[in-house]
């Protein structure tokens, strides 16, 4: 990533002493795209999706987000009865 000029960061409440919500930061560090895993409750997730930043998320199923579900569960069944140790 960083080859490409790019970093991963955590969007945070503050900057500095100002408090921002995540579309306000993500404007303000100049964000080419986020990826989300935050509650569906979080206070400006809806502000942020609904933005021109592009989002991504896993496992939260929200109108205008493009989502990667997984299964966890399943997956380690599966890797359970393979290994043999169902």
């Amino acid at each position: 990533m960083e080859k490409r000029g790019y970093d991963l960061s955590f969007i945070v409440k503050k900057l500095g002493k100002h408090e921002l919500s995540s579309y306000e930061w993500c404007v303000n560090k100049r964000v080419d795209g986020s990826s989300l895993s935050a509650t569906t409750n979080h206070k400006g997730l809806y502000e942020l999706i609904e933005s021109d930043i592009p989002c991504v998320s896993t496992d939260m199923l929200l109108k205008g987000l493009h989502t990667i579900i997984s299964d966890n569960v399943l997956e380690s069944r599966s890797r359970s009865s393979i290994s043999g140790m169902s």
